[in-house]
């Protein structure tokens, strides 16, 4: 999601050097791997882009939170992709959350997304013919149709998007 070209955000280098940490943990029940880093939008200069990963047992979770001081209009989207193998069903949508069911060759896992800003869409698409989002490419110059979660946000305030995959 963070280029490492000069551009928008800062190279990954330079974020990764002063503002991420790997935290490894474990107990009886789970080994847990939680990396957090952040990013400083080099335009508005104010607007700070943060993500937590935790990797647990049965779960990934992710939790994105974007600090936007300057309520500037920002257009943001965040994609999740899926192997071909994979089928994505909407099993639950509300105003603040979505569920997913996603069935591929290693089972069934939930996939939960809750934010809580006001304007934003969900959408999942296969082969986007426009970008290189919902492709996969196996081998060179062969394209196959996958899975893409799109999710959007037009927003001028602060914002929080929480992402769990679970097994089922």
């Amino acid at each position: 999601l963070i280029p490492n070209t000069r551009g928008i955000w800062q190279a990954y280098d330079e974020y990764v050097r002063s503002g991420s940490e790997i935290e490894l943990s474990s107990d009886s029940t789970c080994k847990r791997v939680v990396w957090r880093t952040e990013a400083v939008n080099r335009i508005c200069r104010a607007t700070v882009w943060k993500r937590e990963i935790s990797l647990g047992h049965s779960a990934i979770e992710m939790v994105e939170t974007l600090l936007n001081p300057k309520r500037e209009q920002l257009m943001i989207e965040t994609f999740f992709h899926f192997a071909p193998a994979c089928d994505v069903y909407c099993v639950e949508d509300n105003a603040s959350e979505r569920h997913l069911l996603i069935k591929g060759k290693q089972g069934k896992y939930r996939f939960d997304i809750r934010t809580d800003a006001a304007n934003w869409m969900i959408e999942c698409f296969k082969g986007d013919p426009k970008s290189p989002h919902g492709w996969h490419f196996p081998d060179y110059g062969k394209k196959e149709p996958a899975w893409t979660v799109r999710i959007s946000f037009n927003i001028t305030e602060d914002f929080m998007l929480k992402v769990a995959m679970i097994r089922s």
